[in-house]
């Protein structure tokens, strides 16, 4: 009985029996460590086999299946725990999401979409020591993550593929998302029913899934995001640990500024009320912070901003209100409602992630449609999700929450099976989740081997008039000058067709569509046949089962 007793400022004394063992403690430490290591090594066979080219369409479409079997076994088993929470540990409880997210992931990993490579070469040409540049000696930001960048040159600087590399890193900063949505909504709401429902709704979205094993920097950015909801969740102040991870932010994508923007304003308010002078200092370092990228980009490419925005900046104006109408009939009206109805209930407590949700509408109404299929609009997902499951907390009978919770997730689970079951009859479509697989299924079936041959046919001077850089530029290894100016200093459309017309670029790649008087050649948006046809000639045509159709040219 003394043992449980104790003065003030004495903590109890622990009998050594009861302690933890040492080698216990240690198993605790290393089985994360161990799972991990595991995962990436199981990801990285599964990549090296099934990815596209090396994997054979047959193969690919023969794992999507098995995939979906074993997707649906992990959906249930979710189900299952959603019915059994009350009696399962939290540990438990925050896996089975994660679970569900790795059982899905598989069927997207053969696929990489076209831009992935752009990346690829930004990082193999850092790592080689060339710098941050695409072609060599031009310095122009063709990318919109200088830490993933970083992240892919060190891949590439130990000797492994970038591509491949950035798949399993994607795979595992996916993971930690859906295992950070469980820890927001659990210390949101105090309930493990919302936060298992909202982890697992998030594991089962097919367009997080096609993005986390695509090799972009998408899951990096989507991890950022939901570390800071938690970090600031955990401290509600700011203070250097929510800083730090701000700056870090400003690194990995340019909407880091929305989020860290809303977030800071929020927190220096409320600093503001309590010590004026500290909030003054705290907004001063987190402007700082923001500044030294912009400071940076400016001193090594001398422009403000990411060059993908010069290049993009006039070709979906005006379309912001449809295209998020548009993601949101592909996400689920109801869906969407029920999240904008769970973060208006947290208006009091948290107002700053409705606030986030509402400067992703206006990013989203000022970027307008983006080129692939709403990639963007996935940066919002997971804040709708937040919204579920403090919505699903608001009941408060337990067995009707509880109930609710399993029949919402049985219903994203059929909804995930249909997508993934008719995904690969569905690939032309590229929208949403079949974004990434009908790109790379074109791109590897035309431009992969264009890249081949002009690895063996090029020299490294040459120049490669195209659109799509990506594959072709990685495998090919010439100089490119981009029609969409994504890596090119000029980025208006008009100037580089005459820049192109000028210089008469050696090998030019050209989608082949009908027209009147028989095939014609476009490198997006202009048609170049007319002035392409009398001075080059095509050495090799190839055409995907989705209809994508390529010719390679070159000059006489």
């Amino acid at each position: 009985m003394l043992a449980f007793l104790r003065l003030p400022g004495h903590p109890a004394r622990v009998s050594p029996a009861a302690q933890p063992h040492r080698s216990a403690t240690l198993l605790r430490r290393i089985a994360p460590v161990a799972v991990v290591a595991a995962a990436a090594v199981a990801f990285s066979s599964l990549i090296r086999q099934f990815a596209l080219p090396a994997a054979a369409l047959d193969r690919v479409r023969e794992l999507q299946q098995a995939m979906v079997w074993i997707f649906g076994v992990a959906g249930g088993l979710a189900l299952v725990a959603l019915a059994l929470v009350r009696r399962m540990p939290e540990r438990v409880a925050r896996g089975v999401p994660v679970a569900c997210f790795l059982a899905g992931v598989g069927a997207y990993l053969p696929f990489s979409n076209d831009d992935t490579f752009i990346f690829a070469r930004y990082a193999r040409n850092l790592a080689a020591g060339h710098g941050l540049v695409y072609n060599l000696g031009d310095r122009v930001e063709g990318f919109t993550s200088p830490a993933w960048v970083a992240v892919l040159a060190g891949i590439a600087r130990f000797g492994f593929d970038p591509v491949a590399g950035g798949k399993v890193l994607g795979v595992l900063l996916g993971a930690a998302v859906v295992a950070g949505i469980f820890a927001c909504v659990h210390r949101l709401t105090q309930d493990t029913t919302a936060a298992l429902f909202a982890a697992a709704a998030f594991a089962m979205n097919q367009l997080f899934l096609s993005w986390a094993g695509s090799g972009m920097d998408v899951a990096l950015f989507v991890a950022w995001e939901v570390a800071f909801f938690a970090i600031v969740l955990a401290r509600r102040r700011l203070d250097v640990a929510v800083l730090a991870l701000a700056a870090i932010g400003f690194l990995i994508r340019p909407e880091a500024y929305l989020i860290a923007g809303i977030v800071g304003a929020w927190l220096i308010a409320r600093e503001w009320r309590v010590a004026r002078g500290r909030a003054v200092r705290w907004a001063a370092v987190l402007a700082m912070a923001a500044a030294l990228p912009v400071a940076a980009r400016w001193l090594y490419f001398h422009t403000l901003l990411p060059n993908t925005y010069y290049a993009k900046r006039y070709l979906f104006r005006r379309e912001g209100i449809g295209y998020m109408a548009d993601g949101a009939n592909y996400l689920g009206w109801p869906w969407v409602i029920l999240g904008l109805a769970g973060l208006g209930a947290l208006l009091r407590r948290e107002g700053w992630l409705l606030a986030g949700l509402a400067a992703y509408a206006g990013y989203y109404l000022f970027a307008g449609r983006d080129v692939m299929s709403f990639r963007l609009l996935l940066f919002s997902v997971p804040l709708l999700m937040i919204g579920l499951g403090a919505l699903v907390a608001t009941v408060s009978n337990v067995r009707l929450r509880q109930a609710l919770a399993i029949a919402g997730l049985g219903v994203a689970l059929v909804v995930a099976l249909h997508q993934m079951a008719t995904a690969p009859g569905q690939l032309a479509e590229q929208r949403g989740h079949l974004y990434v697989a009908g790109n790379s299924l074109g791109t590897f079936q035309c431009d992969y081997p264009a890249g081949l041959y002009l690895a063996r046919h090029a020299n490294p001077d040459d120049w490669l008039a195209t659109d799509n850089i990506g594959v072709v530029g990685y495998y090919g290894g010439t100089k490119v000058l981009d029609l969409l100016g994504l890596v090119n200093r000029e980025t208006r459309s008009e100037a580089l067709l005459a820049q192109m017309v000028a210089q008469r670029p050696r090998w030019l790649l050209c989608s082949t569509e009908p027209g009147p008087a028989g095939e014609r050649w476009v490198i997006y948006p202009v048609d170049v046949h007319g002035w392409a046809g009398p001075l080059y000639d095509p050495v090799g045509r190839w055409q995907s089962v989705n209809g994508y159709a390529r010719v390679l040219l070159e000059r006489r």
